[in-house]
């Protein structure tokens, strides 16, 4: 089991942290499931890149990042070394503290 933060700089409803969290799910999918808004065009396919995030802590509890993601990922402009997309970072079996931050181009607006 896991314990998950999810970190977003100045708001007052984060960091958001879950407990006892089960394996074989993605991080999009704890997100939707605790309505934490973050962004998923695709409905986590893998082809749109919207639900970017930074991975902080836990890289190695999570599956590694495929050709398809880096792809994905390879589009983006506020790429980081911590960059994954929440619907392919599924919590491998095990236990440990992960820690997600929501990255800047989470807070624009949408036009």
């Amino acid at each position: 089991m896991y314990d998950i933060t999810f970190k977003k700089n100045g708001s007052s409803d984060f960091p958001f942290v879950l407990k006892a969290v089960m394996p074989g799910q993605s991080l999009l999918e704890i997100a939707i499931d605790h309505s934490l808004g973050l962004p998923h065009e695709c409905g986590g396919m893998c082809s749109c890149g919207t639900c970017h995030v930074l991975l902080e802590e836990g890289s190695e509890f999570v599956e590694f990042r495929s050709k398809r993601e880096s792809h994905q990922l390879a589009r983006r402009q506020d790429l980081s070394v911590n960059s994954r997309l929440a619907c392919q970072c599924v919590l491998l079996p095990g236990s440990g503290s992960i820690v997600v931050s929501l990255p800047v181009s989470f807070f624009s607006p949408s036009i």
